[in-house]
């Protein structure tokens, strides 16, 4: 691939995970208040239709490794695009209840079928020295998505339906994008016999399970700032939705640093990416905690939110495509899935601390437990020992 190759590529990635990770899975949350008066919801009916993102991602995640191995990076991607038209486009016309539910559902297809996608693109389009580098390039897009839900906000607000048609649009040139520059199904050898995949090893079973417990930890950690954060500035400072935009636009904005995870990972090991990342997760809940009135704190907590994030989520993907070498599009589920189970067990948490405890010691909370991890970032594993190749050419520099 010439450079330019390398770099349309990464961006072709980066804006369909920005779509199937930004628009379709976290932008949900942040017009919740304005749907939710709209439609008349209670806060039970509003919980359930927010949990089925999260069933339908992980009913997904349960089979999309197989259809990107078999079907290829560009008929997954344009499944995930499609799935992302039709649940955006369910949300925007929605009446009711009914149809609100079965467009959220939809939003987790797509958000489940997009990065096994992509991790197989990468592996059928890019030299193996640039495998570390697009995958963290392409999870670095859930910032994307992200930052440009803010301005969308801002501008959307009350009228979150013109905001979902405008994301439904965005959708439909996914689709057309994944179908014109993703390659498609890999060649299959003479001795493959269809359907079967290869086995994993102990060494790939162990290292795996490893690195989803850390991710499990760090969805916990994080699922506090990312469900309650709105509700603890306006609460304890009373901000206005122009500042909790712009609390969103930074956390985008400073995940973009993300995108250099494989390099990082390259340079300092996982284990010492992770406790940095881990750690500075933590600093962001502990400030804005302890200052949520203070803008400019509240902005640096965002940033080194966003960054931490990002760089942890990247992480997972360049060590998870790592351990399953020979699976590169499953590489990423079992983590991802862990940290979504991880958010939906941390808010959950929180949501029934915070009432009497309050949110400030909540997030403190969470914080010392992030903290604590940190002190055992050393067993993250960056490989199977054994199994997989070293990718010390993942960096390209």
């Amino acid at each position: 691939m010439t450079r330019r190759d390398v770099t349309g590529f990464a961006a072709l990635g980066a804006g369909l995970v920005a779509l199937g990770y930004g628009l379709a899975r976290f932008a949900y949350g942040l017009f919740v208040p304005f749907i939710r008066e709209t439609l008349g919801l209670s806060p039970e009916a509003v919980g359930f239709i927010g949990a089925l993102t999260f069933v339908s991602f992980i009913a997904t995640s349960l089979f999309a490794p197989f259809l990107a191995e078999r079907l290829g990076a560009r008929a997954t991607a344009v499944l995930a695009s499609a799935a992302g038209v039709v649940g955006l486009a369910a949300i925007a016309g929605a009446g009711g209840a009914g149809l609100l539910a079965f467009g959220v559902g939809a939003c987790g297809v797509c958000t489940g079928l997009i990065m096994p996608a992509m991790t197989e693109a990468v592996r059928a389009s890019a030299p193996s020295r640039l495998h570390g580098r697009l995958n963290a390039v392409n999870n670095a897009g859930t910032s994307i998505g992200v930052a440009a839900t803010a301005p969308a906000v801002l501008a959307w607000a009350t009228a979150w339906r013109s905001a979902y048609a405008a994301f439904t649009a965005v959708a439909l040139v996914a689709v057309a994008l994944a179908w014109r520059h993703l390659p498609g199904p890999r060649p299959r050898a003479d001795s493959e016999t269809p359907g079967t995949r290869p086995a994993l090893g102990r060494d790939q079973r162990h290292a795996m399970a490893t690195l989803s417990v850390f991710a499990f930890v760090m969805g916990l950690v994080s699922a506090p700032y990312w469900v309650f954060t709105p509700d603890l500035v306006t609460t304890l400072a009373g901000a206005s939705p122009r500042q909790t935009a712009l609390i969103w636009l930074a956390v985008g904005l400073a995940g973009l640093a993300g995108g250099g995870t494989g390099d990082i990972v390259h340079r300092l090991g996982a284990p010492l990416t992770h406790a940095g990342a881990l750690g500075l997760l933590a600093l962001a809940l502990a400030l804005i905690a302890a200052a949520p009135a203070d803008g400019a704190v509240t902005l640096l907590s965002a940033a080194l939110f966003g960054a931490a994030y990002m760089t942890l989520t990247g992480l997972h993907v360049v060590c998870g495509v790592r351990i399953l070498h020979d699976r590169p599009a499953a590489g990423a589920v079992p983590p991802f899935t862990a940290i979504a189970v991880g958010q939906v067990c941390g808010s959950s948490l929180a949501g029934v601390l915070i009432p009497g405890f309050g949110y400030a010691a909540v997030f403190t909370g969470f914080a010392l437990a992030g903290a604590l991890v940190c002190t055992a970032s050393a067993l993250v594993p960056e490989r199977a020992d054994g199994a997989a190749p070293t990718f010390t050419s993942d960096h390209s520099g």
